[in-house]
């Protein structure tokens, strides 16, 4: 889109959620940490 870094920020409801979450981001490559 901007031709950069393109940040969001993500609540979840619990710690679980958050690890599924970090792995799946992390899997498809858009994981920027």
């Amino acid at each position: 889109l901007t031709g950069g870094i393109h940040l969001h920020t993500l609540l979840c409801p619990g710690d679980e959620a958050y690890e599924r979450t970090v792995k799946e981001l992390a899997a498809a490559g858009i994981l920027f940490e």
